[in-house]
């Protein structure tokens, strides 16, 4: 089990996307840069917001700091924005993963593709996944165009697997897309060894279960306590 995160739902992350009616992204294409700052004011959209009702045609402003400072039906594009009409289309938060190897894992291609999720022996809390990331992996395109927008890539293997990174699927380099370069430390802890419960794992439970793989989750659990300390 890890304990910071693993495949939780998708979060609401900050970011606001546009869904026309068709999207498609390319295997293998390079993952673009973020547009270029400024006002923008999304207009004449249907807006499903965090919190509240749904709107059926509204406005949603950005500033040029990236952060959303305005969302409604009433809401009047300012002066200096520029100004985007998505009639026909739909503006929702920006989803989360919060449990992710983006980008440390590539699809073949032709060409052996590259596994930089783990590292060899069970203590790695120095491996930072942010620097094992591809900012051009197909993963990410695809992931994007859906509207996932950040994730949480964590690399795996061993007790300590190292440390996630929050990113931005947006951007040329990891350190652009970066976020938080060490968001979390990954932590497994062993199995109990009574997988899928129940009546067999609960027999086996009250008869002292399997006592080498006892002795040997208590040595692995010792041992993290050890390197925290």
């Amino acid at each position: 089990m890890r304990i910071h995160m693993k495949r939780l739902p998708l979060l609401v992350a900050a970011a606001c996307v546009v869904v026309p009616a068709t999207l498609h992204a390319q295997l293998g294409s390079t993952n673009p840069a973020p547009g270029p700052r400024g006002t923008y004011a999304i207009t004449n959209a249907r807006i499903v917001p965090v919190n509240g009702a749904e709107i059926a045609r509204g406005t949603v402003v950005i500033g040029a700091d990236g952060r959303i400072t305005a969302v409604g039906a009433n809401v009047t594009a300012p002066a200096s924005a520029t100004v985007v009409d998505a009639a026909g289309g739909t503006v929702w938060p920006g989803m989360m993963d919060a449990g992710t190897g983006m980008g440390l894992n590539e699809i073949s291609q032709g060409a052996n593709a590259t596994v930089d999720d783990s590292e060899t022996g069970s203590f790695n809390p120095n491996a930072q996944a942010v620097w094992g990331m591809n900012p051009h992996s197909a993963h990410i395109g695809v992931t994007r165009v859906v509207g996932v927008t950040h994730v949480v890539s964590s690399p795996n293997g061993g007790l300590i697997s190292g440390q996630s990174a929050l990113v931005n699927l947006a951007g040329w380099t990891v350190p652009e897309m970066a976020v938080m370069q060490r968001a979390a430390l990954v932590v497994n802890l062993p199995s109990s060894g009574f997988r899928g419960g129940g009546l067999a794992a609960f027999m086996a439970a009250q008869q002292g279960g399997n006592t080498d793989q006892a002795a040997a989750r208590t040595r692995q659990l010792d041992s993290i306590r050890t390197m925290f300390r």
